[in-house]
């Protein structure tokens, strides 16, 4: 007998310190589960709507199902075994089937004889078996026959029985294949003192969990159920009883009429002893065995019976008794036939990947990422409880995942939803006992529904791969592959007996399933250790999912979102001084400008053996030529042999050089002296151009803040700006002083600057040094012009990394002319090109790019007269984009994206693998018909600036120029038919840098520009196209700029084809907006395209969001109205009914769009709570009509007044006055 071999220890209640820790865990975990749905219920995470509801209700219902369980580890009880003191009379039932196992049944019988407390058996034999009959007499056990009127199953045969035969104060009913344990009624009977109690449940137990697949799966399903979920019922007083193995109280069942017939009887049975007010006790405690199904046939006739004899109940005999019932148990037999719907549930999940693969549609658009970030807690969640209330199930072998009893859950859903309907049609369902005798039926044919699902998930991912290969698809392919799997277990669990029969006919087979046991009982081993760890960590776990749960929950407004990037510009500081002896790697010097060269020559020899950078002052140094006359001659030519011969030398030392041209201009405090200035520096910079020079660093000396906007010649002229700190330390405050230049806007475009000193950096000036340094990045070094030792002994760590010649050592920087291949033509034809960057970034973005979706973009493109793409590479969708351009007749501009390499070094690894995989691209996609061209996109040579300063940046450039040539020429090596281009951000040194590049990169066709909003206007953009030989195109620039130069014959690409969420940033210069209204933009393009073309929003000239005239702080709520400008006047929208989709958008510390959240008004007004830094966030408003948009953007601050006029403070002042407050 089972009780012989072992018998497992029985549990002990849940400390208080358990129960705390279990309660806490589900508390959380329930915060998780409102998250997580709070998450995928948000609107615009809404993707089909006949996919998404479905899954939706999947969803709900599975997490409908987890909180039950976990209502049913709050309150986890024992009751106390009180001593037996009083008598009680007892009869014991089984049946027996004609048809069941004669060894079953005996042994049975055989157990139940053997139990200590006295009592009477009664075999219900339905066969009236001559052999049943002889052991009977030959155990003592009384055989009772009902005759040939059988009605109500096995609740009829049991309730002749009792009421013909039985006697008993109490009624123990076994199955036959149930072995009770010698003690089973010392267990029971003490609790039926209570005479409340009507019945005593416990643990059903079974002997043949390991005998095959089916029944450990089968078992699995139980173990929860009859540890810590009937311990709970116990508690809530809704322990039901199991028919298998149920004592009952005869007063009862004969207060309810006997046992309650149906395919669900004992179920039904316990419904109508709670409705008569008998109370009910579950002992957790292994007082039997039983047999678990071990065939498929016979494990889907116990799940039909059960689905549908449970929905019966819930239709018939439920609402009849709902009234008796307490609320416990309302709740408690409302919702437990429910589990059966999971058939339905599982239905959903099956054909959800099946129908988005056939259709290429998905449920939910939502970033991968973003959606494991609200899931994976909830998940684990689930994943903890379930184990750390494991300690309450009865036996070690009974704790893990079940996953083997989910997967034949799974794989049982045809039976499951076949038991609902048959309850809807009322189709009855013949009561038959589980098979026990091992025998199995027909597999494949009970396989056919499960294997169906298979072939049409098999089907569906070849055809949705094949049809449309996109990473969405991919995942529901993975989905359906995973249900493929399920399926596959069950088919393979239902013929395992089969395998075994044939593995035992080959010995090798047999050899090699003796070694996997070896592995798995080492990997049970590992396995129930970890449960334990996992058990014994569980609070710990749960603190830390709590905060964690709580700093995603914040993360859900992107006003806890952190948008502050790093500064990827490499610091460089330098020092400056006259010591050729000293560390530091650049040398000061002055010269006078009027004397010979020569003096220069060997400062520039010297510098170069001591491997120094110079830093050069022209001095005019003449007292007979005032700086008018000065000007005017040098202007006038008159100097122009002087320059000559210092552009000699200059050329001759081919190292970056420092040079600040006539400091005394800087000195000067005469506007118009200032304003010659700038007419000064034009002037040079035309010299240096033409006599080809590159390896200078212009700085310009700065005069009184006062005056910088007069004299300030421009970006394009210089590298670096020289400031006086003499007079910012005469001021009582040099940080407000200093201030006082930074917030010029000769100072807004991040150029660095140097503190000019005539004496050394005392140490009285240590503080002002160190603020200086931490609070401006732009801040580069120091220019000691009289001091032998510029920095004084003894100042602060902050300051010191001076000494570490962070600048590189000098190198040589020399472009030389080369012989130009030919260039193509292709960039001067007049073409309409956009950028399309739809799914580039497919884990974020607001637009799934299934092919559809881009045969509709493309069409659409062609209707706006847009005939060729700029598409970079590899992606997802290549294939897709290849194929519809072709059918479509879309040009393609293949591009290679390398504006985040920041060192084009030779020894750069990075820039080896990027170098392989574009000449791999070039190579697998060179015979793609719709590819046209070739472009290295990113406008690297533009992002090195903001990487490097000089003079790293002079080699960093030279690199990149020497590295485009060699790209070029292996990309025309591999593809000589298509032209090539480079990029680069439109600038005031545009003419100068596309020189460079098409000076050393030999084999480019072209660079395309990039312009941005208000960057440059027509007639100045046609001046510099003009000015520049090179073949230059437009690569990127908005509708406004782009319709009419692609009018006047330009070849032009705009920006962008629809706005897009990327993880770095947010994109807002599409043709059309996040939810497709066409923007103004595309409205342009059409009504150039289409005469007919009607935009309802065609008379709007402008339209604009205002904050209400008060000052709001952080915190407080402020309101913005929509303006709307027609016909020259402006009116406000809040009378009217219309149509504004509201965003907020917050910026990174470079004023960069990088997060956007949808708002839910809708209407032209609307009210907002002001979060912290509130500049750094824009309030975004779509006017909608009929498909079209106007769009705006607001800062969330009111402006403050200034004077005269109305100034919006800059961030640079923001940020001044926040690190001053700190």
């Amino acid at each position: 007998m089972w009780y012989n071999r072992s018998r497992p220890k029985p549990v002990i209640a849940p400390s208080p310190r358990q129960r705390f820790v279990i309660r806490a865990m589900i508390i959380v975990g329930i915060a998780a589960m409102v998250l997580f749905f709070t998450e995928i219920t948000r609107k615009e995470y809404i993707g089909y709507p006949y996919f998404y509801y479905p899954l939706l209700f999947s969803l709900g219902y599975m997490g409908l199902r987890i909180l039950y369980e976990w209502y049913h580890y709050w309150d986890m009880s024992i009751p106390e075994t009180p001593a037996l003191k009083q008598d009680f009379s007892v009869d014991i039932f089984t049946t027996f089937v004609p048809g069941e196992p004669y060894d079953m049944l005996i042994h049975t019988l055989e157990a139940i004889q053997a139990i200590s407390y006295p009592h009477t058996t009664y075999l219900c034999d339905e066969g009236n078996d001559p052999y049943l009959k002889e052991q009977c007499e030959r155990l003592g056990i009384v055989h009772v026959y009902r005759g040939t009127v059988k009605t109500n199953a096995k609740a009829g045969n049991i309730n002749h029985a009792i009421y013909t035969h039985a006697k008993g104060d109490i009624c123990l009913i076994l199955d036959p294949d149930h072995v009770p344990a010698p003690d089973f009624l010392d267990w029971v009977l003490p609790h039926f003192q209570n005479p409340e109690v009507g019945f005593v449940q416990v643990v059903q137990a079974y002997d043949n969990i390991y005998e095959n697949l089916i029944a450990k799966a089968s078992a699995q399903q139980t173990f929860q159920f009859y540890g810590p979920i009937m311990m709970s019922m116990n508690s809530y007083g809704t322990a039901q009883a199991i028919g298998a193995n149920c004592t009952f109280r005869r007063k009862a069942l004969d207060s309810i009429g006997g046992h309650a017939p149906g395919l669900a009887e004992d179920m039904h049975t316990s419904m109508k002893l709670h409705a008569a007010g008998w109370k009910s006790v579950y002992v957790p405690r292994v007082l039997s065995r039983g047999l678990v199904p071990n065939t498929l046939s016979a494990y889907y006739k116990q799940q039909l019976k059960w689905s549908r004899g449970v929905f019966e109940l819930l239709v018939t005999t439920y609402p009849r008794i709902f009234s008796k019932l307490s609320w416990r148990q309302r709740f408690h037999y409302g919702l437990l036939p429910w589990h059966y719907f999971m058939g339905f549930l599982f239905l959903i999940n099956f054909m959800i990947p099946i129908l988005s693969l056939f259709s290429s549609y998905i449920p939910m658009q939502v970033g991968l990422a973003y959606f494991l970030t609200f899931a994976a807690p909830l998940l684990v969640f689930i994943i903890l409880i379930r184990h750390y209330v494991q300690k309450w199930v009865m036996e070690e072998d009974e704790r893990g995942f079940h996953v083997q009893g989910g997967l034949i859950s799974i794989g049982t859903w045809w039976i499951h939803a076949l038991g609902f309907v048959y309850t809807l049609l009322r189709r009855k369902v013949p009561y038959n006992p589980t098979p026990k005798d091992g025998q199995e039926e027909n597999t494949l044919r009970l396989n056919i529904p499960n294997l169906a699902m298979a072939g049409l998930s098999i089907a569906a991912i070849i055809y949705g791969l094949w049809r449309d290969f996109n990473p969405y698809n991919l995942i529901m392919a993975g989905f359906a592959g995973l249900n493929i799997l399920f399926i596959g277990f069950v088919f393979f669990a239902s013929m395992q007996n089969r395998w075994r029969a044939y593995k035992k006919e080959v010995p090798w087979l047999e050899r090699l399933f003796v070694r996997i046991w070896y592995l798995k009982d080492w990997f049970w081993k590992v396995r129930h250790g970890s449960y334990q760890f996992v058990r014994s960590v569980a609070f710990p776990i749960v603190i830390l999912l709590a905060g964690f749960l709580w700093y995603i929950s914040l993360q859900r407004d992107i006003t806890n979102m952190e948008t502050t990037k790093e500064d990827p510009k490499l610091a460089q500081h330098f020092v400056a001084d006259q010591n050729a002896e000293s560390p530091y790697r650049v040398q000061y010097r002055s010269f006078p400008f009027l004397s010979p060269a020569i003096p220069i020559e060997g400062f520039l020899l010297r510098c170069n053996g001591n491997q120094k950078y110079p830093y050069i002052h022209w001095q005019i140094q003449n007292d007979s030529i005032s700086l008018k006359a000065f000007h005017k001659l040098l202007l006038d030519g008159h100097f122009d042999s002087q320059l000559g011969i210092w552009s000699e030398a200059i050329k001759v030392f081919k190292h970056p050089i420092y040079l600040a041209p006539f400091p005394e201009y800087g000195a000067s405090s005469s506007l118009q002296i200032q304003k010659k200035h700038k007419e000064l520096w034009e002037y040079l910079n035309h010299f240096f151009n033409l006599e080809g020079i590159n390896n200078l660093m212009l700085v310009y000396n700065s005069p009184s803040p006062e005056l910088i906007e007069a004299s300030f010649p421009g970006f394009k002229y210089l590298k670096f700006i020289e400031i006086d700190a003499g007079v910012m330390l005469q001021s009582e405050n040099p940080l407000d002083s200093l201030q006082s230049y930074l917030v010029r806007a000769s100072f807004q475009n991040d150029v660095p600057w140097v503190l000019r000193f005539k004496e050394t950096v005392s140490e009285s000036n240590r503080d002002l040094l160190d603020s200086i340094s931490s609070l401006y990045p732009n801040f580069s070094g120091i220019l000691c012009t009289d001091a032998k030792d510029p920095i004084a002994d003894g100042l602060s760590r902050p300051f010191r990394f001076f000494r570490q010649n962070q600048v590189p050592e000098p190198q040589m920087v020399e472009r030389e002319n080369k012989i130009t291949p030919l260039k193509s033509a292709f960039y001067s034809q007049t073409k309409m090109a956009c950028n399309y960057y739809k799914g580039l970034d497919w884990k974020h973005t607001k637009h799934p790019l299934f092919r559809r979706v881009i045969e509709s973009d493309f069409k659409e493109m062609k209707s706006l007269g847009i005939s060729h793409i700029n598409r970079y590479g590899p992606s997802f969708y290549d294939a897709n984009i290849f194929k519809e351009a072709e059918k479509e007749g879309l040009e393609i501009s293949y591009c290679f994206y390398i504006g985040d390499i920041k060192s084009f070094s030779p020894e750069n690894e990075e820039l080896q693998a990027v170098e392989k995989s574009i000449l791999d691209l070039v190579r697998d996609n060179r015979d793609e018909k719709s590819i046209v061209a070739w472009h290295l996109g990113g406008a690297a040579f533009s992002q090195l600036s903001q990487f490097y300063q000089a003079p790293q940046l002079l080699y960093e450039e030279d690199h990149l120029i020497r590295w485009l040539d060699k790209m070029s020429k292996e990309i025309k090596a591999l593809d000589s038919t298509r032209p090539l281009s480079a990029e680069l951000n439109f600038s005031v040194n545009l003419i100068e840098e596309a020189r460079s590049i098409f000076t050393g990169a030999r084999y480019l066709d072209g660079i395309g520009v990039n312009i941005e909003e208000g960057q440059t206007n027509l007639a100045e953009l046609q001046k510099r196209m003009a000015q520049c030989q090179s073949p230059l195109f437009i690569q990127s620039v908005g509708p406004d700029l782009g319709v009419p130069l692609a009018q006047m014959g330009f070849r032009v690409s705009f920006n962008a084809w629809q706005d897009d969420i990327f993880s770095s940033h947010v994109a807002l210069q599409g043709l059309k907006n996040l939810d497709g209204y066409k923007k103004r933009g595309y409205a342009k393009l059409e009504a150039a395209q289409i005469d007919s073309a009607t935009n309802p929003l065609s008379r709007a000239e402008e339209f604009k969001v205002i904050p209400l005239a008060r000052a709001a702080f952080s915190g407080q709520n402020q309101s913005y109205l929509c303006l709307l400008k027609e016909n020259g006047k402006w009116r406000a929208l809040d009378e009217e009914k219309v149509q504004v989709d509201w965003y907020l958008l917050k910026l990174d510390n470079f004023n960069e769009p990088a997060l956007i959240k949808r708002l839910r008004e809708k209407g032209p007004y609307i009210s907002i709570q002001l979060p912290e830094a509130s500049h750094r966030y824009q309030l975004v408003a779509y006017l909608i009509k009929d498909g079209y948009t106007l769009g705006t953007r607001s800062s969330l601050s009111t402006p403050l007044y200034f004077g005269t006029e109305l100034h919006k403070p800059t961030r640079e002042e923001l940020e001044y006055q926040r690190k001053k407050s700190l």
